[in-house]
């Protein structure tokens, strides 16, 4: 996944700069429905904007599935790794 691809609003990079917070983090692990993700071939992607666009839906490609990896790409590409955390609603 590629973090400077993924599609923030204006007010969640807005409340992030504010409190100081990382709007990646949020986005990632912070527990909350962020957006749904989907895979598709990739020679297949042209196909989802126009299948999609009608519906009022927007598809952001943000990264590619390697197997055996689990990492992010940061901005200067490097790649840091993406450990799944979850969220604990009731912790």
């Amino acid at each position: 996944m590629e973090a400077n691809r993924l599609p923030f609003s204006l007010a969640a990079r807005r409340a992030a700069e504010a409190l100081n917070a990382d709007a990646t983090e949020w986005a990632l692990h912070g527990g909350e429905d962020y957006q749904l993700l989907f895979t598709v071939p990739p020679e297949r992607f042209k196909d989802v904007p126009p299948t999609l666009g009608p519906l009022g839906v927007v598809a952001t490609l943000v990264g590619s599935i390697r197997p055996g990896e689990n990492a992010l790409a940061a901005d200067m590409g490097a790649e840091t790794p993406l450990t799944p955390r979850g969220f604990h609603h009731f912790r």
